[in-house]
């Protein structure tokens, strides 16, 4: 079964279309052997340039030692196995639309077999590439199974189709009229039990152990938070199966002496389940298979910081903000770890307002987010201010963070702020879900165009960046960096919550030189400077009175966690004198991940 794991990216510089050797991993991300076994199966994503890439693949593959062979391709720059060139690539862990498989409730209802003689099918509203292990469907059959073997075919896919034991299947092991629950092994369908013909409803508000005589019984958790035992599966036996809903949040499926499989993905032996969500559950002796009604998911990271208050991702600038928001993208659930296991919790837009002095001018506070079981709801607040523009700090009464499980959540108690409510919080029990950055004016923060101050842990998006000198002209030939136009506002300036994040930018100017000697200048871009050029490629260029010249430059590259800033510098030709123009047409802009 397919492993996943958030946070989890490696490099490689493998060229070709062979198996891939890793390199380094990425500061902040988790190294594939942290989280992959020798001949674990998995998902993977390779490109070579992450905001413009020019060779990606996306494929299925299986890790060894350091190693990833690349599998069925799932889709690629090429429409085939990519070929890729020299240079580092990135290759990170992910899930794929393959991958992800949304059972929506009573999906698949009254359902009856096609087919005749050893040959059944059936169309699923459900449509995976393939079949996967622990997939199953409830039908009626249309015709009696004769001996000697049959096949089943599922949306297209055909199949061998035996008994629960997994033996061939003999005259009316299938009887017409009968329901059937229908379950992939992974490389065959099995018929593994038929629906009695009464079922028995039972709704309880307690903790309860799940009995061998509740096989073929619809089971209601009628109550918040409690928790459903099931048998062991050996016990149970293979073909033992139920139906299970859980009407309030938080649900606990605890699968002690076995590990517990959800809509195909292994989650372990507890998994908590949402209000209203709930499906079939079977064993097969050595384990539990149960298709919900909802998307697995064991660590829930739904919704993003902004500053407009019901827009996910603002597409106009917002300054002078003094209220930050929380709201739901890409669903509406949050896991949140309880000091043993992680609960996913629903929430609605949630409201972090800013202050003075609790919020201070010019600096960086992460926003964690928390479950208040005094209120019984999820809240956010700030940490306590980093220790510099690059770092958190280390130890007690900082915002220091660490990884559980994937997640980044405080590595100690903590005192978490909004508004002027504290609130102190131990460590490990705050998820990080962003950064964001005060501006000049204590208790004030900024999104726009030339101050990314908001960075988002997850469903973070690309945000664009630009700033233009407005000054028509100006002279400057000094053979040495500066910022352009001798003014610091000529740059764009952000924010990231974490490492590992590529930052791209271009810059172009225009100057026109005094004589007809050919003079050297250069337009570039500094990181956190307006006196040098960090540019991965800045273009030179010869003024001279014959004509303006347009030099350019282009930046890529991961400046780190925290609050960085890229210039517009110019460089002048020493000798003469040169004319650089703004005309609110030349400057620098750039893409931030955030």
């Amino acid at each position: 079964m397919k492993k996943y794991a958030d946070m989890v990216r490696g490099t490689t510089t493998t060229e070709g279309t062979g198996t891939l050797t890793l390199g380094e991993t990425p500061d902040g991300f988790i190294g594939f052997a942290d989280v992959l076994a020798n001949s674990d199966p998995c998902s993977i994503l390779i490109v070579d340039n992450p905001n413009a890439p020019a060779q990606w693949e996306l494929c299925e593959s299986v890790f060894s030692s350091g190693t990833l062979t690349r599998g069925r391709i799932l889709a690629s720059s090429t429409g085939s196995r990519v070929d890729f060139d020299p240079g580092t690539k990135i290759v990170q862990l992910v899930a794929t639309s393959d991958d992800y498989r949304t059972v929506a409730e009573n999906l698949d209802s009254n359902l009856v077999l096609g087919g005749s003689g050893g040959a059944y099918t059936v169309t699923l509203s459900r449509t995976p590439a393939a079949p996967y292990e622990g997939m199953m469907f409830l039908a009626e059959a249309n015709h009696d199974s004769p001996s000697g073997g049959c096949t089943l075919t599922v949306n297209g896919t055909v199949d061998a189709l035996k008994s629960a034991a997994g033996a061939v299947l003999i005259n009316r092991d299938i009887v017409q009229g009968q329901p059937y629950i229908f379950r992939f092994d992974g490389a065959n369908w099995r018929v593994v039990t038929a629906i009695p013909a009464r079922m028995t409803f039972s709704a309880f508000s307690d903790n309860y152990a799940v009995l061998a005589s509740n096989r073929g019984d619809l089971l209601i958790s009628a109550a918040a938070g409690k928790t459903v035992t099931l048998l062991p599966p050996a016990t149970a036996g293979n073909g033992w199966f139920c139906e299970i809903y859980s009407r309030h949040e938080g649900t606990v499926l605890s699968a002690a002496a076995g590990n517990l499989a959800v809509n195909g993905v292994n989650v372990g032996s507890n998994y908590t389940m949402s209000a209203g969500e709930g499906g079939p559950i079977i064993s097969n002796g050595s384990n539990y298979y149960i298709t919900t009604n909802k998307e697995p998911s064991t660590i829930a990271n739904a919704g993003r910081l902004t500053l407009t208050s019901g827009v996910a991702v603002t597409e106009s600038d917002v300054t002078s903000a003094t209220a930050v928001y929380f709201t739901p993208c890409n669903g509406n659930e949050q896991s949140i770890y309880d000091g043993s296991k992680w609960v996913r919790r629903s929430f609605s837009e949630l409201t972090l307002t800013l202050n003075n002095p609790n919020h201070a001018a010019n600096t960086n506070y992460d926003v964690f987010i928390y479950w208040d079981a005094t209120a019984g709801t999820l809240k956010i607040g700030t940490g306590p201010a980093w220790s510099s523009d690059t770092s958190r700090g280390t130890g007690a009464a900082t915002t220091e963070v660490e990884l559980l499980d994937g997640s980044l959540v405080n590595a100690v108690s903590i005192t978490l702020r909004n508004g002027g409510t504290t609130t102190v919080v131990a460590a490990g029990l705050a998820k990080l879900v962003g950064t964001i950055r005060t501006i000049g004016t204590a208790g004030q923060t900024e999104d726009s165009i030339t101050k990314r101050f908001v960075s988002n842990v997850y469903n973070a998006m690309p945000r664009s960046m630009k700033v233009v000198e407005a000054t028509s002209g100006w002279a400057y030939a000094t053979a040495a960096y500066r910022y352009m136009n001798n003014s610091s506002a000529n740059r764009i300036d952000f924010v990231s919550a974490v490492p590992g994040r590529q930052v791209t930018a271009e810059a172009k100017g225009a100057v026109l030189g005094s004589g007809a000697t050919l003079r050297t200048v250069v337009f570039s871009i500094g990181l956190d400077r307006g006196d040098g050029s960090d540019a991965t490629f800045a273009g030179g260029e010869q003024a001279s009175s014959a004509g303006t010249r347009y030099p350019f430059a282009v930046y890529r590259g991961f400046p780190g966690e925290g609050r960085h800033f890229l210039a517009a510098v110019e460089y002048g030709g020493g000798a003469d004198n040169q004319t650089w123009f703004g005309l609110s047409t030349y400057g620098v802009s750039g893409e931030v991940l955030n």
